[in-house]
């Protein structure tokens, strides 16, 4: 079973400039600008409002457009792909 953490992870790297001219790998250069990325691991409960509340916009639209099942095929086709990758997790 795999361990997740419970709060926000940052991860900062700085941004860099490889390959300067003739040097080919031997030089670069560090920039003082950074790639910023925070990750969370999202509660399976918020996963589930959400498709939920995705599943009733769907039954609203297709009401509303009795014609349009592609719609409703793709989205079926979606969600099972999303719930079973966090069945994985």
């Amino acid at each position: 079973m795999t361990d997740y953490v419970s709060h926000q992870v940052r991860v900062r790297v700085p941004a860099t400039s490889a390959n300067l001219g003739p040097a080919f790998d031997s030089a670069g250069l560090c920039l003082a600008l950074y790639d910023d990325l925070v990750a969370q691991v999202t509660p399976a409960y918020l996963l589930t409002n959400a498709l939920g509340a995705i599943d009733v916009a769907f039954d609203t639209y297709e009401q509303q457009h009795p014609d349009d099942t592609a719609r409703r095929a793709n989205w079926r086709r979606a969600r099972s792909q999303l719930v079973e990758r966090a069945r994985r997790r």
